[in-house]
């Protein structure tokens, strides 16, 4: 099973007076990775290693992992580990460390990044996740409730709504749900409607 975290989570874990604050974050797309941890930098400022591993994707997973500073492989493949040992996907993990004026040694530093981001995972919503499909949608107000019936019914979520002289939607669907989607869709093609698939 593909379990990816539907919340963000916080967990944290002392040792020997250093802090290590924890995150776990829904990740689908590389491009907000600095952006999520400049927002842990944000709320910890006082932190000089901001550690994180992420994996992305379902099928072919994309990872990385990395130790911001600490000692080679003691912090982001500890974080790493606890992703994979968790069967997570689509998820980042960042540790903020505070550091407490005592050095922990190797396998306590290691520990303790794998301790603060179980933590946050133990504190996580998990769901199953599917690869997904999104379509575009254009059509007339009077099939508005029937898109979004067949939408709710194929376990689909609403992206985006736009209204003007037609109604435009982007949608999203778990792939298994997607071809009966798609083919309810087409079904009213006859009255107006156009699809897209998009990236």
């Amino acid at each position: 099973m593909h379990l990816s975290p539907k919340n963000i989570s916080k967990g944290e874990y002392s040792e020997r007076g250093s802090k290590f604050y924890s995150f776990l974050f829904p990740f689908r797309k590389r491009s907000a990775l600095q952006n999520l941890i400049q927002s842990v930098k944000k709320e910890y400022p006082e932190a000089k290693h901001l550690c994180y591993a992420f994996r992305l994707g379902l099928d072919q997973v994309e990872e990385l992992s990395h130790d911001a500073g600490e000692p080679s492989h003691s912090a982001g493949d500890p974080i790493l580990n606890q992703l994979r040992s968790n069967d997570l996907y689509n998820c980042l993990g960042i540790v903020a460390r505070i550091y407490g004026g005592t050095k922990l040694g190797l396998q306590n530093l290691r520990d303790a990044y794998s301790r603060s981001i179980e933590d946050s995972i133990s504190r996580a919503i998990l769901v199953e996740d599917f690869e997904r499909k999104k379509f575009f949608l254009e059509f007339n107000y009077s099939d508005q409730g029937n898109v979004e019936k067949i939408t709710a019914t194929n376990q689909g979520i609403i992206l985006k709504k736009e209204f003007g002289a037609s109604c435009e939607y982007s949608l999203e669907f778990p792939e298994k749900y997607a071809g009966s989607a798609f083919k309810a869709f087409t079904d009213l093609q006859h009255k107006g409607l156009r699809i897209d698939e998009i990236d």
